[in-house]
């Protein structure tokens, strides 16, 4: 009696252990990889600039090279830099109203090219060999004054986002007049929110030019919108559950102390990827934060778990290698690379 009951416990006992493995498996081989622990190199020092580098605080991958948006140099907003060494190609772009000169710019990337949105309405097209293309001139209405993003989709249309007035997102056509900005907004079930809590976000295109993914800035979520049917789905990464409070002002939110969720999204070709803080603003200087990787039907599939606070980061064409800008202990520019492979 006695020996069975021992045998009875034993077994449980494997039972248990067997479960909890295969949750660690599960939790580690699914949902979380410490950063710290793959291989990576650092892109810092003299090779990158930083002697001359202010404040950079995009990055891009075009092409095979990294592209550096620093609005705060005044030796050229954009550096193209070589992945391999850090070593600076060359530099574009000079803030002014001269004929040669964009006037408060703000750039996004689209393919292996960057579109340069200055402060008046006009858009221009930039690869690599610094010849730019002016592509969109908006006339006054249609005019995003502190826009947040601008894309082009496959069909030459574009989509404009600005928090700075009623219409959080615009549809342009080539032309530059106003196409429509028909929005058709969601919430979660379980998700308490408003129309005016949502402008600030992060936005990009998927790989098919088709879909405009938008990460929430103050809420744990992830939105689709399709630009052919105006379809939108709505996914919510399950979190802490802080809930940002606020007060509405003449149509417009402003949060208090908000906890940070997500500011950057990069829509690739095996799901996108998200920069999550769950910090207050002043709480994120200090807190390391995590990159998700999302599915496109809403399913939270990696956790990337930083070991260096950044500001940006994109990833290679076969999203295998994460560049991550941030700043050294010296408190200098730097580029932090995560070979995932």
């Amino acid at each position: 009696m006695v020996a069975k009951i021992f045998q009875d416990a034993m077994r449980a006992f494997y039972v248990l252990i067997f479960i909890l493995v295969l949750a660690s498996c599960q939790d580690k081989n699914v949902l979380s990889i410490d950063l710290e622990s793959v291989s990576k190199t650092h892109l810092n020092g003299e090779t990158l600039g930083n002697i001359e580098l202010q404040n950079p605080r995009k990055i891009y991958f075009l092409n095979g090279t990294i592209a550096l948006f620093d609005k705060a140099s005044t030796n050229g907003f954009l550096w193209f830099i070589d992945p391999e060494n850090g070593e600076l190609i060359k530099r574009y772009g000079v803030e002014g109203r001269g004929p040669k000169e964009f006037l408060t710019p703000n750039i996004f990337q689209h393919d292996d090219s960057v579109l340069i949105q200055t402060i008046d309405g006009r858009t221009f097209l930039v690869d690599t060999s610094c010849t730019p293309k002016e592509i969109l001139k908006m006339d006054k209405s249609t005019i995003r004054v502190g826009c947040n993003y601008i894309g082009l989709f496959s069909d030459s249309t574009f989509v404009v986002s600005s928090p700075s007035t009623e219409d959080r997102i615009n549809f342009v056509n080539i032309k530059g007049t106003k196409q429509y900005n028909k929005y058709p907004f969601k919430v979660p079930k379980n998700l308490q929110m408003l129309k005016e809590t949502i402008f600030d976000a992060s936005y990009d295109i998927s790989d098919s030019r088709q879909n405009l993914v938008v990460a929430n800035r103050y809420y744990p979520i992830i939105e689709i919108i399709n630009f052919k049917t105006l379809e939108t789905n709505v996914f919510q990464i399950i979190d802490n559950g802080i809930k940002n409070s606020y007060d509405i002002q003449n149509g417009v939110a402003y949060f208090n102390d908000p906890v940070l969720k997500y500011t950057k999204c990069f829509a690739g070709k095996k799901g996108i990827y998200c920069l999550y803080h769950n910090a207050t603003e002043e709480e994120a200087m200090d807190t390391l934060p995590e990159i998700h990787l999302i599915s496109y039907d809403g399913q939270l599939m990696k956790r990337y778990a930083l070991d260096y606070i950044i500001y940006d980061f994109t990833l290679s064409e076969d999203e295998n290698v994460i560049y991550a800008l941030g700043m050294s202990r010296e408190f200098l520019p730097e580029i932090r690379v995560y070979d995932l492979s």
